[in-house]
């Protein structure tokens, strides 16, 4: 099972996991170069979704499950640090 407390982690413990260079896996999903795979595991982009919804395809239903609850998990601390911060 890949774990990971954050979106970042999950991804680069898949990537490590199934042996894939950031590269090799931004390649599998559609992307030009490692970077955005860097980017979403050091928890530099913000916006994950997009890239998340491509690697879906690729993890099994447990994987799928543990990736949706850090996405919800996301949303959530999002959701409350804006409305705490009355925006």
């Amino acid at each position: 099972m890949v774990k990971g407390k954050t979106i970042g982690e999950f991804v680069e413990h898949y990537r490590k996991n199934k042996g894939y260079s950031q590269r090799e896996l931004a390649q599998m999903l559609g992307y030009s170069s490692g970077q955005m795979v860097s980017n979403i595991e050091r928890g530099e982009d913000r916006s994950p979704v997009i890239f998340c919804g491509k690697l879906m395809k690729f993890l099994t239903t447990m994987e799928q499950n543990h990736l949706q609850e850090l996405i919800s998990d996301a949303v959530m601390t999002k959701t409350y640090k804006k409305i705490s911060e009355g925006k």
